[in-house]
């Protein structure tokens, strides 16, 4: 259940409706906050541990999705990495 409406009914009921704007406004400076905050403090992976880009078909369920799977291990063909 969403609480946002029941919680924007009651502070218009309370406070009026000029409370619905101030209540979107509040709601909108938490996203900005949270567009801001996200990149400065989130922790980037290490270079080391990044892998390529698998282009890799939608319907690989099988044991195609194992062949065409670059980083599989060590016993399986791997496919030559392109440069990038």
């Amino acid at each position: 259940m969403a609480l946002g409406p029941v919680a924007s009914g009651m502070l218009i009921e309370a406070f009026g409706p000029k409370t619905f704007f101030a209540a979107t406004a509040a709601l909108q400076l938490g996203f900005a906050v949270n567009v801001i905050w996200r990149p400065l403090t989130d922790s980037r992976q290490p270079e080391g541990d990044k892998q390529g880009f698998v282009a890799m078909p939608a319907n690989a369920t099988g044991h195609m999705a194992t062949e065409l799977h670059k980083h599989g291990n060590a016993g399986e063909k791997k496919i030559a990495r392109q440069p990038s």
